[in-house]
């Protein structure tokens, strides 16, 4: 039995999330992944492929960063967990106060769905209100696409933020959670307005930062836009790949995780996520990570636009700099492209996330790349006639 062979033989899915499935990727990408370096990977395949994924957002500083690797393998030889809290928990804590505008008082998690989970029960619990109002992908707990097993009673707690809060009933909203910088994109002042909302209701005002924190400016989207929520979810970027979230937030609004809720956990404290954290977020402080990403972004945005343009092609390259996302006009359009990128050695899906580790020539072999994969797709009449294998599916199924 081959690796692919246990993997779908034992895993449901064939992995742990669903943006990593076979589905996801053209016939001719690599199966895994073996092992990362600055900013390549070492795939199944025997080749090298610059990584344009980040890791789904987590590598920030690129693979194997010495200053984060070092902090880890201190970690690993002193212990990964004990009886007892440990330093880092209170090392790791001030950081974050001292980087992200709503942050006075902080807990730990594991994964972004564990924080955004937690940030919502707080808001219940301190309002004494059931109803939700969602703006974004906020995991598996909140809001999920693919809502299949969750109850319908909680269901109906939540509700989308579409046309404003028209048809809201704010006086039993607990909180109003979005993705900031969809809504600041969206809405130019959009931030600024629900602030003003939600202080006339009474209702907690959440950022799920799990995908902007410590991308967009050091202190997330919130010090970009200059909104301050009242609690906020990070997780991703905040220690370079390794496990570690956090939810921060006003010292009222921390209050319910003195003990008021139900949220303790094994892992929280574990050491080696936090000792990464705490590496990632002094490098962060002290290194121009934040402007380099801005500046590779933008370099790799303008590229792939003019490219688009001169092929005569609908490929819009949307977002800010340090993270975007190419709109396809198909499923067809998307897998083409994406496989012609695999083929010259990019590991490319959704869009582009750089990392202090990617450098002006892995800009150049980028854009030369999606220069050849556009000229394949300008040159066809059907994306499929040249497409090896199945299409790229969605992500998740509809129940």
């Amino acid at each position: 039995m081959n690796v692919g062979e246990r993997a779908d033989r034992f895993i449901p899915a064939g992995t742990q999330t669903y943006s990593k499935a076979r589905s996801q990727f053209p016939a001719i990408a690599p199966r895994f992944a073996f092992e990362g370096q600055g900013a390549r990977v070492l795939c199944s395949d025997g080749r090298w492929y610059t990584d344009w994924t980040a890791a789904l957002g987590p590598i920030v500083l690129g693979y194997r960063h010495p200053v984060v690797q070092a902090a880890v393998h201190k970690a690993v030889d002193d212990g990964p967990i004990f009886g007892l809290p440990t330093v880092l928990e209170g090392e790791v804590a001030e950081l974050l106060v001292g980087i992200v505008p709503c942050a006075e008082r902080v807990r730990f998690g594991k994964n972004g769905s564990d924080v955004t989970n937690a940030a919502v029960r707080a808001a219940r619990a301190l309002t004494g209100r059931d109803v939700v109002v969602s703006d974004g992908y906020h995991g598996w707990t909140v809001a999920c696409p693919n809502p299949n097993g969750m109850p319908r009673a909680e269901l109906a707690l939540v509700r989308p933020l579409t046309a404003g809060l028209g048809g809201v009933d704010m006086r039993t909203v607990a909180a109003v959670i979005v993705e900031p910088d969809a809504i600041e994109r969206r809405d130019p002042g959009g931030l600024t307005w629900l602030r003003a909302q939600c202080d006339i209701a009474g209702t907690l005002l959440i950022f799920d930062e799990v995908l902007t924190g410590f991308r967009l400016a050091l202190g997330g989207a919130q010090q970009l836009y200059g909104v301050t929520p009242d609690l906020a979810c990070f997780a991703k970027a905040m220690a370079n790949g390794y496990s570690c979230s956090a939810v921060v937030g006003t010292r009222a609004a921390m209050e319910p995780f003195a003990g008021g809720i139900g949220y303790s956990m094994t892992f929280a404290g574990e050491c080696i996520g936090l000792a990464a954290a705490g590496a990632t977020l002094n490098v962060l402080r002290s290194e121009p990570v934040i402007e380099h990403l801005w500046s590779i972004g933008r370099m790799l945005q303008d590229g792939w636009s003019a490219l688009a343009k001169a092929h005569g092609l609908d490929l819009p390259c949307e977002g800010l700099p340090p993270r975007t996302v190419i709109r396809y006009p198909s499923l067809a359009h998307k897998t083409l492209i994406t496989q012609e990128m695999f083929r010259r050695g990019q590991l490319f899906t959704v869009g582009f996330t750089p990392t202090y580790a990617h450098q002006l020539e892995h800009v150049d072999a980028a854009l030369l790349a999606a220069d050849a994969a556009m000229h394949v797709l300008a040159s066809c009449d059907d994306p499929r006639e040249r497409i090896e294998g199945p299409l790229i599916a969605p992500v998740f199924r509809k129940p």
